[in-house]
């Protein structure tokens, strides 16, 4: 479950924040809309958000936050 995402908005290279819980402790995928109103089922419309690379001792993907450069 999500609870925050921060910022809302950011230009190519921005690190965003997803707050939440259950996410887990292995890694999995973040997409966002690459289209106003996104097909569940069409590829096109997703764009894959990759985890950040901050250095040793950072880990983007966490049980209660991700963090992902868009």
């Amino acid at each position: 479950r999500s609870d925050s995402v921060s910022p809302l908005s950011g230009a190519p290279g921005t690190f965003v924040t997803i707050a939440g819980t259950f996410f887990g402790s292995q890694p999995g995928h973040v997409y966002f809309a690459a289209t106003p109103s996104p097909d569940f089922k069409k590829a096109s419309d997703w764009i894959e958000a990759k985890l950040v690379s901050c250095g040793a001792g950072f880990n983007p993907w966490a049980s209660d936050q991700i963090v992902v450069e868009v």
